[in-house]
């Protein structure tokens, strides 16, 4: 597929902790190895800043945003907080894609 302005995606995930680090890159290096292109993987540590924070600022950086989300949430933290999908679109002014993904929180 063609890319408009620069040519670049930026592809990331936030993991919790750094034994996540190595699964994760292997992860977007296999999600964007089968397209032609130029691709930025990124990977940040969620104890160094908050999804929100990288959410925040990539919908700064980039004009569509495309987030995987997952429907193995157990029931009981629906009570406490809203998924992060719906934190997501209330709060961005970029268009938002969403990729269901099972086990995408793992």
């Amino acid at each position: 597929s063609r890319l408009v302005g620069k040519g670049a995606v930026s592809v990331s995930k936030v993991i919790s902790n750094e034994s996540e680090r190595r699964s994760a890159e292997k992860g977007l290096f296999d999600l964007v190895d089968g397209f032609s292109g130029r691709f930025e993987t990124r990977v940040t540590n969620a104890s160094n800043v908050s999804r929100e924070e990288f959410i925040s600022k990539a919908c700064k950086e980039y004009d569509l945003m495309l987030l995987g989300a997952s429907t193995d949430r157990p029931v009981a933290s629906r009570f406490f907080s809203p998924p992060m999908v719906e934190q997501v679109i209330n709060k961005v002014e970029i268009p938002v894609v969403i990729v269901h993904s099972e086990g995408a929180s793992r």
